[in-house]
């Protein structure tokens, strides 16, 4: 223990420590409340439905939820632990959905999350990347999308016509799901600026991915080597506003570009901040959907870029086209994971499938048959044989907009 004399203190987010033994007094912190694992108790409605950590909601194991994960780390730091394949499987099996992080750092200044990303840059350091990761990564590195797909085919699908970045208002940022997988989307959301009369230009092949699944998988340096790239490509086309479709991509640029001491001068919206008051004065062009939905919030479009939460204006752009939204317990602050993020789709598909058929279950029980949402690895994990139709909210508002 000689090694922990020197007493690091956390100071978030001016300072963001990236070795594992300075974030020692974090660990001693916790006092097990077990905040981490539920939704905030006043916001409680449905007994079944109380849960917040999507992990240990699915495995019931104190090492699954914050507290057991920040006593792993505590137990290396102290040298009483040794990596292991099944501390593997226990760091790579969180969705990053963010619970933990926003109520224990407001409740006891602690910061499991980012212990546990800690955790996975040590462990990749000193043991490698996990076997499950490595053909993402691999072309990530050789493709710059998760897909492998060549960096031309990005926005093959765009149509003629999209302004050059000379001239453009705005860039567009479709990010990988919506350009490779779900293109059908991406086009929707084109033809509403269209309509709308935005000028508007993409990066074509310049666009790489955001960086967040390398920040996922432990490869920090890599993932900062990303968005550096992104911000430099951006800033190069001259423009004030980039939109993003992507919430992964939008809260990569606030919240990793902000804590790593990254600027840049134009300004980020995501697709729903922007397209709101422009949907506002398009009122008289809106035709009324008349269904009844319930609508998902996303992670990264809640927790993970507070104060600045974006989960008013999809539910009031959803009143203007005339879709009633009746809400589920579980929602914006206390929102329950899809089970497709921190890179599970790929790397643990069928954890992935177990939680998006929680979430599903909770959407039944509000009566209704639609599910909403604005999120591309929502709408992925979510579609399948639930019976439910689920929609991306773009698809609606490209339905709803008369040109």
């Amino acid at each position: 223990m000689g090694e922990l004399k020197e007493r690091k203190y956390w100071i978030f987010p001016a300072e963001r420590r990236r070795v594992l033994d300075e974030l020692y007094d974090l660990t001693l912190l916790c006092n097990k409340c077990l905040y981490c694992r539920f939704v905030f108790a006043p916001e409680a409605s449905d007994s079944r439905f109380v849960i917040a950590c999507p992990r240990g909601d699915v495995f019931k194991h104190a090492a699954y939820y914050a507290e057991g994960t920040i006593e792993i780390a505590r137990s290396i730091i102290e040298k009483r632990l040794n990596w292991n394949k099944t501390i593997e499987q226990i760091l790579y099996t969180c969705t990053d959905c963010g619970h933990c992080e926003y109520w224990c750092s407001n409740a006891m200044r602690v910061y499991p999350l980012t212990i546990m990303e800690v955790m996975k840059e040590t462990y990749v350091k000193e043991h490698g990347l996990p076997d499950k990761w490595k053909p993402v990564i691999e072309n990530l590195e050789k493709t710059k999308n998760q897909f492998g797909r060549p960096a031309e085919e990005r926005y093959k699908w765009l149509p003629d016509g999209v302004s050059s970045p000379k001239y453009a208002d705005v860039v567009l940022v479709a990010g990988d799901v919506y350009a490779y997988k779900l293109s059908n989307i991406a086009l929707a959301a084109v033809n509403v600026l269209k309509k709308l009369g935005v000028r508007f230009t993409v990066l074509y092949e310049n666009e790489w991915h955001s960086g967040y699944l390398l920040f996922r998988a432990g490869l920090r340096d890599k993932g900062l080597e990303f968005l550096k790239h992104n911000i430099e490509a951006l800033s190069a086309t001259g423009v004030k506003k980039v939109v993003f479709l992507d919430p992964h991509d939008y809260r990569t640029f606030k919240k990793e570009a902000l804590e790593e001491g990254l600027t840049y001068d134009f300004e980020v919206q995501h697709f729903m901040e922007f397209v709101l008051p422009l949907l506002k004065k398009a009122e008289h062009r809106l035709e009324k959907l008349n269904i009844k939905a319930t609508y998902h919030d996303p992670c990264n479009l809640t927790r993970h870029i507070m104060p600045f939460p974006v989960w008013d204006q999809p539910r009031e752009i959803l009143h203007l086209i005339g879709i009633e939204v009746v809400e589920m317990p579980r929602k914006r602050l206390n929102t329950y994971c899809c089970g497709g993020g921190g890179g599970v789709p790929f790397s643990y598909p069928s954890l992935a499938k177990i939680i998006a058929n929680k979430r599903l279950e909770e959407a039944k029980s509000t009566g209704v048959e639609v599910l909403i949402t604005s999120c591309p690895s929502c709408v992925w994990t979510f579609t399948g044989e639930s019976g439910m139709r689920v929609y991306d909210i773009i698809e609606l508002i490209d339905k709803a907009l008369i040109r």
